[in-house]
């Protein structure tokens, strides 16, 4: 089964609308962070914040994303790992991006009310 990755955090950076081609159905992106990494106020995410994962929806998870979370909520993402790259060269080794494909995403009730 493609969708294997169960992520859970806090968002950290707020989603955004992903420029698509048209007639693409809509895409949203947002950062997601472990508790210790922290929340950015800011536009970026720091670059010493390993911990956090950049999460692609599309559809119409993708609208109720953008409609309903925010920065603080705690999340619970189903879906799937993938790469894109090599994106450059560090150390001879090659640099590769990561994000998860999201097919379900929800409020996380365990973890208690927004960071």
């Amino acid at each position: 089964m493609p969708f294997d990755t169960i992520l859970r955090g806090r968002i950290a950076q707020a989603p955004a609308a992903v420029e698509v081609e048209p007639g693409d159905e809509p895409a949203t992106a947002f950062i997601v962070s472990d508790a210790q990494t922290g929340i950015y106020d800011s536009e970026e995410v720091p670059v010493g914040a390993l911990r956090c994962c950049e999460v692609v929806c599309r559809g119409a998870t993708a609208v109720r994303v953008l409609d309903q979370l925010s920065v603080g909520d705690p999340v619970l993402v189903y879906g799937e790992l993938k790469l894109s790259g090599p994106l450059d060269t560090y150390n001879e080794r090659d640099l590769m991006l990561v994000h998860l494909q999201a097919c379900a995403i929800g409020l996380d009730l365990a973890a208690g009310s927004r960071g």
